[in-house]
């Protein structure tokens, strides 16, 4: 049997293109990453966004913001 990914939210932030920012970063960095929308009734810039990765690339993606300046 498969054993199923399991996610880490690593940042969040807010409206979308802040959160496709981190997304292109990070996966242009070769880290597995996503967004998670907080709220279905809110429209993608007053939107907050929880950035996923791999819980074993968790540590190391945070850390790879945090240097890139990319948090705030």
């Amino acid at each position: 049997m498969r054993k199923a990914a399991r996610w880490a939210v690593i940042h969040m932030t807010r409206g979308q293109a802040r959160a496709d920012e981190i997304l292109r970063a990070l996966d242009n960095e070769g880290f597995m990453a996503r967004a998670r929308q907080m709220s279905r009734a809110m429209s993608g810039e007053e939107n907050d966004y929880e950035i996923l990765c791999l819980q074993s690339e968790a540590q190391e993606a945070h850390q790879f913001l945090i240097e890139r300046g990319l948090l705030m």
